[in-house]
């Protein structure tokens, strides 16, 4: 039998999930914090700490004092980030209903793959439901309810883990993770 939570870190496609998830974490949290960093640093040598405070858009006031001709390198930066986060998430999203639709807790329809390894049904799923509850709503809001249920889900996914780990603790896995980091991410949500 497949376990429910088995696809939902999508090991299953993943050749060799023991060796290439962990280099993956490792290589992309590190590459991400070396830039935050750096960027804080940059900002910090640049403007004072009361500016910083006091300002709703750091970037823009950061890249009026160093290179006021590149603005709209920074507008374009930030939309293209946010264009990738989105599409980022509806891939991801949709590749849960598709697990959940090849584990038989969807409708099969959401479980077809196109030529390139799309699941297509599942991808316009979502964008036509997303589509359908941005466009009459106040996005603020929505935005502060999504990220409420996604920290919900990732709370709900943690508990499983450990209770997984607790109940069935000879199950194969093909990657292991220490047991108190779940424990730590509850604790660091709980604060």
């Amino acid at each position: 039998m497949i376990h429910p939570f088995a696809n939902v870190c999508f090991v299953g496609e993943v050749k060799n999930p023991g060796k290439t998830i962990p280099k993956t974490l490792i290589s992309g949290t590190s590459t991400v914090a070396v830039l935050y960093i750096l960027t804080n640093v940059s900002y910090l040598a640049v403007l004072s700490p009361q500016e910083i405070i006091s300002s709703d858009f750091i970037a823009g006031i950061w890249i009026d004092r160093v290179c006021p001709f590149m603005q709209w390198v920074i507008s374009l930066v930030i939309s293209l980030s946010i264009l990738n986060s989105t599409v980022c998430e509806i891939l991801s999203a949709s590749r849960v209903i598709y697990s959940a639709s090849r584990e038989g807790q969807l409708p099969f329809l959401f479980s077809m793959l196109n030529n390139h390894s799309c699941p297509v049904v599942a991808v316009t799923k979502i964008i036509i439901l997303s589509s359908v509850v941005i466009i009459p709503s106040n996005l603020i809001k929505l935005i502060k309810y999504l990220m409420l249920a996604s920290s919900l889900v990732e709370v709900l996914y943690t508990i499983a883990l450990l209770k997984l780990r607790y109940r069935e603790p000879h199950l194969h896995r093909p990657y292991k993770v220490n047991q108190n980091n779940g424990f730590t991410f509850l604790l660091a949500l709980h604060e």
